[in-house]
């Protein structure tokens, strides 16, 4: 007796623009190559090249069309030679050019939530969830699919992927619009099942979702939907990203709450096309004393989106979420600002700080720091650095993508960060002396490991907020440094948070003291997180080391860079100094 398996799905169209044309191999190359130094016939070029002789004329042929290669007679017998054009590309050294077409076109695919397999939409016969009871109350058996464990990514760069994978091969996907991005869930796959045989599932389903089916399609369980385990790997492990080279000048340090005020004041005085902001909170003030600006920087031009990340997406904070209804609000009733600046009213739940904009100019670049900007009033110590070298100021396009391309939040923007990260990326590097790696989620704890264990002439963790997680995350890698470091370690901190107390954090200053490390109140004022070793290298982040643990799954959780450059940490340090001494 058949059963029908409900396999889990999601729908996906979107409009592409796609870049039409088949390339050139290594064997067109040689082919033309050898056409230039010798007309030759098909049968002598393929005896000499050991190819088959109906492989190289496939090869001729298309080369004919585009004007490469021409006929010719040798001794009574057909043959090819190379045009004048074809011998000027052999003699170029550059690879044969190819004509390619630029088309803008619909694309539609589905991809099952188990596997994450991508199919063609004509292969798929989808349903709706709703059509499960209706199928049952017709005598079906309908044996729908429940999935438990990871489920797809849904970010830009992924649905990229999924794109390019039902694409031609002659094809080649540049972008997609956002705008026209939709994706359809509650939805099946109705598959089939007679004994061995299965109809409705694609034959580019694995062998393992094939295996799945069977299971299911066999299984006695009498409930529904049937619990199946995700084949999908959990892949958001903590990562420190790729090392780049760069330029980090002095100013491109952020230091101070004056200091981020004036970058403020820049971005939104320069910027001509585009600025993303993400901050853990803001306040309709926060950004009312911004309006003139705000308004200056939408008639030259810019789109503003404004994203926050206190609480969770689920259960966002009560407080930043009245604030930012009452800045949309205002917002709206704006003439200026209305349709140019967007306040997003679903948390990412992220404590991240990012600004990226563009410099009025063709660049754009990125903020990353401790600052949130449409909260502070700008007079606490804040730290952060700007990246402006292409391939950095993309993986923080990218990372904020990331961050909005969950379900709530509108696809287009997250489409279109994507898409400006794949261009920036695109870019020639700029270069420098200096490195720089982003750090994100649990790869804070991996850092501040590496660098505790690397027998520093300094050491110093700095964070807003000491709380229950001082202990593991800051004060024992301090220990780990003490036992190696040439100078004291120190842990600066702003304000007790959590059970911990003032008495308490006095208490184990003392206790920690006698282990070799220096725990130190600075100042209610202190907002910036980072970690300074040695002489050269620098974290400057959003995590504040001593209050908080990035959670497994939460990699955009905090966000942060690592920057060596040859004397920034002994010239922070110093800055610190200065302002207070006791450091």
């Amino acid at each position: 007796m058949s059963v029908l398996v409900a396999i889990p799905i999601r729908r996906v169209s979107a409009k592409a623009v796609i870049e039409k044309g088949r390339g050139w191999s290594a064997l067109d190359e040689l082919i033309l190559w050898a056409l230039s130094r010798e007309t030759q016939s098909a049968s002598k070029l393929a005896e000499e090249i050991a190819v088959p002789r109906r492989v190289v004329l496939t090869v001729i042929l298309r080369m004919m069309r585009f004007r490469f290669v021409e006929s010719a007679i040798l001794a009574g017998v057909p043959a090819f030679r190379t045009t004048t054009y074809g011998k000027a590309v052999v003699a170029s050294g550059s690879s044969i050019p190819t004509a390619k077409q630029r088309v803008s076109r619909n694309v539609a695919f589905v991809y099952d939530t188990i596997s994450g397999t991508v199919y063609k939409r004509r292969d798929v016969e989808a349903k709706p969830d709703l059509a499960i009871q209706s199928l049952r109350d017709n005598g079906i058996d309908v044996r729908d699919i429940q999935v438990r464990g990871t489920l797809p990514k849904t970010t830009p760069p992924d649905n990229f992927i999924r794109i390019q994978k039902v694409l031609r091969e002659d094809e080649n996907l540049l972008f997609f619009d956002g705008d026209t991005f939709v994706e359809r869930q509650n939805e099946f796959m109705m598959v089939v099942v007679d004994g061995d045989d299965m109809r409705g599932l694609p034959d580019t389903a694995s062998a393992a979702l094939i295996a799945e089916v069977a299971r299911v399609a066999n299984t006695t369980q009498a409930s529904r939907p049937i619990v199946v385990e995700s084949m999908i790997d959990d892949d958001d492990t903590p990562a420190i990203g790729l090392t780049i080279s760069a330029r980090i000048n002095d100013d491109d340090i952020i230091f101070g709450g004056d200091a981020h005020r004036d970058l403020m004041k820049r971005v939104l005085g320069r910027a001509t096309r585009r600025i993303f902001i993400h901050s853990t909170f803001l306040r309709k003030d926060g950004f009312s004393v911004w309006t003139r600006e705000f308004r200056e920087a939408v008639r030259k031009g810019a789109k503003i989106d404004i994203y926050w990340g206190a609480g969770s997406t689920d259960e966002p904070g009560e407080k930043t979420m009245r604030e930012a209804t009452a800045l949309a609000q205002e917002v709206a009733a704006d003439e200026v600002l209305r349709d140019r600046v967007r306040i997003h009213l679903k948390s990412t739940g992220s404590h991240s700080k990012l600004l990226i904009a563009d410099d009025g100019e063709e660049n754009f670049f990125a903020v990353v720091g401790s600052c949130n900007w449409l909260y502070t009033n700008f007079e606490r110590m804040e730290l952060s650095a700007v990246l402006r070298e292409p391939a950095l100021v993309a993986e923080a396009l990218d990372a904020f993508a990331a961050l909005v391309s969950r379900p709530g939040f509108r696809a287009e923007t997250a489409a279109e960060l994507h898409t400006r990260a794949t261009v920036i990326a695109r870019r020639p590097a700029v270069g420098g002396p200096h490195t720089v790696r982003f750090v994100q989620g649990q790869a804070h704890d991996a850092i501040l490991r590496e660098a505790s264990g690397n027998k520093p002439s300094r050491f110093l963790v700095a964070s807003d907020k000491f709380g229950n997680s001082a202990f593991p995350n800051a004060i024992i890698p301090a220990e780990v440094a003490a036992a190696t470091a040439s100078t004291e370690p120190v842990v600066i901190y702003g304000s007790v948070a959590g059970k911990v107390t003032g008495v308490g954090a006095a208490n184990l200053a003392l206790d920690v003291r006698e282990r070799g490390v220096r725990l130190l109140r600075i100042s209610e004022g202190f907002h910036a997180k980072f970690l300074l070793w040695g002489d050269d290298d620098v974290v400057i982040t959003s995590i504040n080391w001593c209050s908080w643990t990035s959670p497994p799954g939460a990699t955009l959780g905090e966000i942060g860079v690592h920057i060596h450059r040859t004397g920034l940490a002994r010239a922070l340090a110093h800055k610190l100094s200065i302002i207070w001494p006791n450091l």
